[in-house]
């Protein structure tokens, strides 16, 4: 299992507000947090630069956003790591 000692605020998405702004409830989480420039397939399929990753536990999806160094990264994509058996290690999160 990979060491997790570093900590960000994870952005869940709950839904929208009146105007139609998206709605978030916040909690700290343990991580890895990697910076590095990636080209990556978002959600839709279109092709964007991924600046940083998270490895996490949590279950972390698109949509929601990660807070960390007094800015708030948005979810571009999810993917699950698994150990040879196909047991869930961990999830990677690209920024």
């Amino acid at each position: 299992m990979m060491p997790m000692r570093q900590s960000v605020t994870w952005l869940a998405l709950t839904g929208a507000d009146d105007f139609s702004q998206p709605t978030y409830s916040e909690s700290v989480i343990p991580c890895r947090l990697q910076a590095r420039w990636k080209q990556i397939r978002n959600a839709q399929g279109a092709e964007v630069t991924s600046s940083a990753v998270v490895y996490t536990l949590a279950a972390v999806g698109i949509g929601d956003a990660i807070r960390h160094g007094g800015r708030d990264w948005s979810v571009l994509n999810v993917g699950d790591i698994v150990d040879l058996a196909g047991a869930f290690c961990y999830r990677e999160v690209a920024l």
